[in-house]
């Protein structure tokens, strides 16, 4: 790395037990190298650490990188919906992790609305 961040995830706690993660972020130039899994693992650790059970997050229907990621966590799809503000549901998973952690998933489909 020539010292530039290549990565960003952001998790926020809704509650004592659920987090929600979001705005992962990888530079164009590094994608299809890990980082969004090892964001997504980072960001489930801290989730953890801050004594949450579960995580929850979204994703556009066209991000199909993070869709992997998810399956790859094996996050199921709980819901699916459009972009912000418009979202239609069109599908959605909720189940646990091995360790127990419970989790939902989204995936979106739709598009975006100026002016709302």
């Amino acid at each position: 790395s020539d010292g530039n961040m290549v990565a960003f995830g952001n998790l926020q706690m809704m509650s004592s037990r659920a987090g929600w993660m979001q705005a992962i972020r990888i530079a164009k130039d590094v994608q299809g190298r890990g980082h969004g899994s090892e964001m997504t693992k980072q960001l489930e650790a801290q989730c953890e650490r801050l004594g949450g059970s579960h995580i929850l997050s979204s994703t556009s229907e066209d991000n199909v990188a993070m869709q992997r990621i998810f399956k790859k966590f094996n996050w199921g799809v709980f819901a699916t919906c459009g972009s912000w503000p418009q979202m239609k549901i069109r599908t959605a998973a909720r189940g646990k992790h091995e360790n127990g952690r419970e989790y939902l998933s989204a995936v979106g489909a739709g598009h975006w609305q100026e002016n709302v």
